[in-house]
């Protein structure tokens, strides 16, 4: 009997040791990282926000967790806004994202508002196909399929690629198509062409064809980057199968690092449509942006971001300031990272003011 005791408990105490040996394990594989911003309008028009994010990583899962919140009228602040993004790795060549939105209700618990599921699949052949659909609550609470994206890729040589998306909502009581997007990308050496096509059902239920994108992008060996974009849309005075494409706007993208390591963007747009200006299809400077990146010794990044924008009052002046941004973001104690985030808007007399202020700070993947 004593014998037998003491085996009994021998297993006992083992039992015990593997559980707690993989309670620990599961607990190593766990992963947390938090970020909280906060952020307010200098203008008194917006009203200040929080928003706090936690990413958690369990056995192959993750959970991201995005919290926002708002002054209360009992004081301190309470949650507007909260979503859940999990992602999950079903094998080897499927990969599945559930985004869950949440808002409060009279009562100030939370609510489901939105459920959003994304299932992406490697399929032999190098194709690929991604199902994302959107589901809301109806006034009972039941949850109904609204839009469904069916995204698939195929490769068509060894230098192109083909991805047709096409975009189903519900009318009445199924799902039905109401536009089609077909893209075609190719590559020859550091040259990049990019031809989307755009398609819409009309009252008839045919597809015609609403938009036409034609993009290319080269590298130079110094790293230089530049892209040219041109949109194509249906000429206004014609309708139908008819329709021809007319451009509509030229976008040219610079993208350069300088001697002293500082990596600058520039970017031009040119529309047909200018604000205050009588429309007669010529292409005519619209916008001009420029961002500046920089790193110090010390780790401080600082991006400051200025954006010239035609004035309706005097479109014959052409783009004029209208945005300034500087984001400057400091290494600090225990691995996190403090960002001050300042925007600047025009008075409308030519001068700038202080618009929002943005402050964060939250702490870095440990790898």
């Amino acid at each position: 009997m004593k014998i037998r005791h003491n085996v009994k408990l021998m297993f006992l105490r083992i039992t015990v040791m593997v559980l707690a040996g993989v309670l620990f394990a599961g607990l190593a594989q766990a992963q947390d990282n938090n970020a909280t911003t906060e952020s307010q309008s200098l203008s008194g028009n917006s009203v200040p926000t929080r928003v706090t994010e936690t990413r958690r990583e369990v056995n192959g899962r993750t959970m991201v967790t995005r919290v926002t919140e708002a002054p209360s009228i009992n004081g301190g602040y309470a949650p507007v806004n909260v979503t859940e993004e999990e992602t999950v790795r079903e094998n080897d060549n499927t990969v599945r994202v559930i985004q869950r939105s949440f808002i409060p209700d009279s009562n100030g618990r939370r609510q489901l508002s939105q459920l959003t599921e994304t299932e992406t699949t490697k399929l032999p052949g190098g194709k690929e196909k991604t199902i994302r659909t959107t589901s809301l609550p109806d006034l009972d609470g039941r949850l109904q399929t609204l839009r469904r994206e069916v995204e698939e890729s195929t490769p068509i040589n060894a230098s192109t690629k083909q991805t047709t998306t096409t975009v189903f909502q519900r009318t009445g009581d199924h799902l039905a198509p109401v536009q089609e997007t077909r893209q075609v990308e190719s590559q020859e050496g550091n040259v990049t062409h990019v031809q989307s096509t755009q398609r819409a059902v009309d009252v008839n239920g045919n597809f015609l064809t609403t938009q036409v994108t034609q993009s290319t992008e080269k590298s130079a060996p110094d790293g230089t980057r530049t892209k040219e974009e041109r949109v194509l849309a249906g000429d206004p005075g014609k309708v139908g199968a008819d329709a021809d494409m007319i451009p509509s706007q030229t976008t040219f993208t610079k993208q350069w690092k300088d001697a002293d390591g500082k990596e600058h963007s520039s970017t031009q747009t040119y529309s047909t449509v200018i604000p205050g200006v009588t429309s007669d299809g010529r292409l005519r400077l619209d916008r001009e942006s420029t961002t500046v990146r920089r790193v110090m010794p010390d780790g401080t990044e600082q991006v400051i971001q200025e954006v010239e924008q035609t004035n309706p009052g005097n479109p014959s002046d052409g783009p004029q300031p209208a945005e300034k941004v500087i984001e400057i973001s400091r290494p600090g104690v225990g691995g996190k990272t403090q960002t001050i985030k300042t925007g600047d808007s025009d008075t409308g007399n030519g001068g700038m003011k202080p618009v929002w202020v943005s402050d964060s700070q939250g702490s870095k993947k440990i790898p």
